[in-house]
Parts: C-alpha cells; sequence; structure tokens
C-alpha cells in the first residue's frame, strides 16, 4: 500500500519531503489501527489524531500533516471520497499562556536604555 501511495504522489509533483511525510504518517495510521484502511472510516482517524496529541503529545502544527496524509490516503489512493472525510476537523493550535504581567506593569525587572540600567520601579 505505501507503493501505491507513493505511486499516487509522484505524478502531482509534490515535494520529495512531503512524499516522505506522507507515506510515513500513512504507514503509522495503518499500522496503529491494525486494519485495512477501506475498513476503517472519521472515527478510527479521530482516535489516531487524538492519539497523536494525548499519548504523543504531538503539537497541532505536527497532526495536521497526519491528518492531509489520511485524506490523501482515502480521496487519491483508495479513492474514497465520502462526506466524513471533510467532517474529520482541523487540528487547531492553542492559545499562549501570558507571563503573567499586564500591560503597563514592570515586574520588578530592570529596563535596557542605550545601554544604561534604568529601573521602572517607583518609590
Amino acid at each position: 500500500m505505501l507503493d501505491e501511495v507513493r505511486a499516487r504522489i509522484r505524478p502531482l509533483n509534490y515535494s520529495i519531503h512531503t512524499d516522505d511525510s506522507y507515506v510515513d504518517w500513512v504507514r503509522r495510521f495503518v499500522f496503529s489501527i491494525r486494519r485495512h484502511p477501506r475498513d476503517m472510516g472519521a472515527s478510527e482517524i479521530k482516535a489516531f489524531l487524538t492519539h497523536l496529541a494525548i499519548a504523543g503529545k504531538m503539537s497541532a502544527s505536527t497532526r495536521n500533516p497526519a491528518k492531509s496524509a489520511a485524506r490523501f490516503l482515502y480521496r487519491q489512493v483508495l479513492e474514497i471520497d465520502e462526506p466524513w472525510l471533510t467532517d474529520v476537523a482541523s487540528v487547531r493550535q492553542g492559545k499562549r499562556l501570558s507571563n503573567g504581567t499586564m500591560p503597563g506593569e514592570s515586574s520588578g525587572v530592570p529596563a535596557m536604555s542605550s545601554n544604561r540600567i534604568v529601573s521602572r520601579e517607583t518609590s
């Protein structure tokens, strides 16, 4: 099956890095579920992406190519274009946490200005 993924991706002129990445993600997906992809559906893709997030502790930017590779497998290789393929939600990055200081707070750390240390604290 991995050879078929490569055979389908090469005529599309994707980069060699994308080629290798898709083949690797398809391999991980198929071997993690241990069934033929024709016998799987949206629930297995969601379970795989959830496993990557929780057990693998992978970021959203890592999981998005995995989702794209699974969609490529179903649409291009297996030629299955089911509505559930578009229902698999995009992985979103979480919001960054602030460092705890509010705008205008000094946090007691001296500021650098023209190679001089200037204290922002007032007595």
